[in-house]
């Protein structure tokens, strides 16, 4: 009942409850208090970002969240110096939903960067280097000795990702045999991962290429990484124009 209710606010400083409003009053000490844990944590996101990006001139806080009056307030007084300053627009809840409407409509134009989650890549066997790849992932091809499973990177995780930017690396086929060649495509929230042991799999390109020769023992991979998905042209010596490729996701 409303006595047992009233007894056990009184046990807990800044709590009340009064019985003609049947309703509980919460201090703004203790309210604030509520939000401690997320404001730190949401801080020391946003100042690692900031570590990692230059010359940032101003915040804009979205979502939600952001029609918090102590979110606002804390972003503001956290964030705001002479050379930056936080803005919260109106109606921030839907500012998310119509930058997706704008950067469906025009994908180029709306979005001119963008911070990369994830550190992306392949996985290659270089040549084997003793004392360098460890003896458990020596393997020969071809009389050659390899170090199978090392990461090949394509985009670092945090990097600055601007509108068409492509990036290009040179596959070397492993035999002479191979009418065409497979690269899985990896993903990792490391910096600089060595191997793909903890790396997350996307998906497999498959590479049509003519059959392989002495003439041409490689190929060029160009990736587009700058929108929300990645697109991927394998491109031949011996041919005249790239072959646009499908990534099957996993």
């Amino acid at each position: 009942g409303g006595g047992e209710l009233e007894e056990l606010c009184s046990r807990v400083e800044g709590v009340s409850y009064r019985k003609k409003r049947d309703a509980l009053f919460v201090s703004d000490s203790l309210f604030s208090a509520c939000f401690k844990d997320i404001l730190q944590r949401l801080t020391a996101h946003v100042q690692d970002l900031l570590r990692k990006i230059d010359n940032v001139e101003c915040l804009l806080v979205v979502g939600g969240f952001a029609d918090s009056q102590i979110l606002r307030q804390h972003m503001i007084d956290t964030f705001t110096t002479p050379q930056r300053r936080v803005a919260i627009p109106t109606s921030a809840g839907l500012v998310i939903l119509k930058g997706a409407l704008m950067y469906g409509q025009h994908p180029k134009t709306s979005i001119v960067a963008r911070i990369s989650k994830y550190t992306y890549g392949m996985e290659e066997a270089p040549a084997f280097v003793p004392g360098e790849h460890p003896e458990s992932r020596k393997v020969v091809y071809d009389g050659k000795a390899r170090c199978e499973g090392v990461f090949k990177k394509f985009v670092t995780a945090g990097s600055v990702v601007r509108v068409n930017t492509t990036v290009e690396t040179i596959i070397h086929l492993a035999s002479k045999s191979q009418g065409g060649a497979q690269v899985i495509i990896y993903r990792s929230k490391e910096e600089n991962p060595q191997f793909i042991d903890n790396a997350e799999k996307l998906g497999l390109l498959r590479v049509p290429l003519p059959e392989a020769s002495k003439d041409r023992r490689s190929f060029t991979l160009q990736m587009d990484v700058s929108g929300s998905t990645i697109h991927f042209q394998a491109i031949c010596t011996d041919q005249s124009a790239p072959i646009d490729l499908n990534v099957n996701f996993q």
